[in-house]
């Protein structure tokens, strides 16, 4: 798949500059934006793309045996997103930012993963170190940004379980000159933002503060809002990217200025300036062919965090890593996966269950449809255990009043639903899970809430046949 390190203009394709360069210019915000393409209209890509279900049993493989995986690979296109300082800045060339996203052909969704720069992974037998090292580490020791990034693109696929088609590595300068292209992004704050130890860039610090409301940020504020590192969290700053990458995709689809000239030549200039990819040309056409066809509400974000730590009573989906001392690390902050420790850092077996989900069930997280769990055995709190789990991977439960008591005993564990179809993408999901019966009823047995669509009963047998 990777055939070219870096996309150049040959004189042939210069012959076709205004097809080519609109699709290049998309391709920029694809990248930085989350594939921003909804004016991809005038594009005539000669591709065709198969949308529906029968794609999967092509006759040229009629008589071979293929594999879910299989099936998933074949509707799925991996891009691997890193965001870096480059050569001139004063720690250039590690991956701060690194996004894995995944374009889902069949379900028209696009899938966001943020990976934490501070995971702790293993380089090779006997060296480790922080995942944003990598590419620095590889591209230096080879001579060549392209095995830097291949390098990592190996780590990444290891700890998620998915195979990577296409990299991107941009740099930030570049993402502030899309934003300024664009002249503003538009972002809404549900409450205050601030960071009172913000670089001011002369070794010194500044506070910076956005209030709750909705604003229009040019290219450095936005720059500054997606990196500030001590407002909040890592975890919270990668949603912050991912919403930012949103908002230059809201502003693409909201204007015309693909059908400018000069802004089509300055996202060409930035693009060439500010990305070094392996995608050719005729995989351009594709992905701008597909991104076009993806709603604002089908791009679902994702990361994995510590949320939980030390009995945290706010979890959030993707909680499968924890901070351990900083003794075993030089003194360094760190982040690992749950279950693994400094002896064996290679078990990703509960990370790759979530990215299962993630990538290949992306309808069950745009779906949102609540689920409530409801202990039918005599085990206390098994109800709450469980809601953790769920949570863990992404289930949709309410604050208040989602767990309970059947005060029926079940010796089977069952799911009821209800005003929901049996092939939902949610009870398609939650057979993943289980192997327990569904059953539909007319209205909640159990649930407080009428508008609860599906209930969680845990049997005698609530230990066999399930994935948490």
């Amino acid at each position: 798949m990777h055939k070219s390190m870096k996309f150049l203009l040959n004189e042939k394709t210069k012959t076709h500059i205004p097809k080519i360069i609109t699709t290049l210019s998309i391709l920029l915000v694809f990248f930085i934006g989350t594939f921003a393409l909804q004016n991809t209209h005038i594009l005539t890509p000669q591709i065709n793309i198969a949308w529906d279900s029968t794609s999967l049993n092509s006759e040229e493989k009629s008589n071979e045996i293929i594999t879910e995986a299989e099936v998933w690979d074949d509707n799925k296109i991996n891009i691997l997103i890193t965001g870096m300082w480059w050569g001139s800045h004063d720690a250039p060339n590690l991956t701060d930012t690194i996004i894995l996203a995944s374009i889902h052909k069949l379900y028209k969704t696009i899938s966001l993963l943020s990976i934490p720069r501070d995971l702790w992974v293993g380089y090779d037998e006997t060296n480790t170190g922080k995942i944003n090292e990598i590419y620095r580490r590889e591209a230096k020791k080879n001579e060549s940004p392209a095995e830097g990034m291949q390098a990592l693109e190996k780590k990444v696929s290891e700890i998620t379980g998915e195979s990577i088609d296409y990299y991107a590595n941009i740099d930030f300068n570049g993402f502030t000159e899309v934003v300024d292209a664009l002249e503003w992004v538009e972002i809404t704050l549900e409450k205050q933002f601030v960071d009172y130890s913000f670089p001011d860039g002369e070794w010194w610090h500044r506070t910076f503060v956005l209030r709750k409301g909705t604003w229009t940020l040019d290219g450095e504020t936005a720059l500054n809002y997606a990196r500030s590192r001590h407002s909040t969290s890592d975890f919270d700053r990668s949603l912050r990217q991912q919403q930012i990458l949103s908002a230059i995709k809201t502003k693409v689809s909201q204007t015309s200025f693909l059908g400018s000239p000069k802004k089509i030549k300055a996202f060409y200039d930035i693009f060439k300036e500010y990305v070094f990819t392996d995608v050719e040309l005729s995989d351009i056409l594709e992905l701008s062919y597909l991104a076009k066809e993806i709603k604002d509400y089908e791009v679902i974000p994702h990361n994995i965090n510590d949320s939980c730590f030390y009995g945290s009573n706010t979890c959030a989906a993707g909680w499968f890593l924890y901070v351990p001392e900083r003794e075993y690390f030089d003194g360094r902050s760190v982040l690992l996966i749950n279950g693994s420790d400094i002896t064996d850092l290679s078990d990703y077996s509960w990370i790759t269950s979530y990215m299962d989900l993630v990538f290949n069930y992306p309808l069950f997280y745009s779906e949102k449809i609540q689920v409530n769990i409801f202990n039918a055995t005599g085990i206390n709190n098994l109800a709450s255990a469980y809601t953790n789990e769920a949570i863990k991977y992404g289930f949709s439960l309410p604050s208040k009043n989602s767990i309970g008591n059947t005060k029926k005993p079940y010796e089977k564990s069952i799911i009821y639903y209800n005003n929901i179809d049996i092939n939902s993408n949610t009870i398609s999901t939650l057979k993943w899970f289980f192997s327990w019966s569904f059953k539909e009823t007319p209205t909640p047995l159990y649930s407080t809430d009428p508008n609860t669509k599906i209930e969680i009963i845990l049997g005698d047998d609530y230990q066999e046949s399930f994935n948490f």
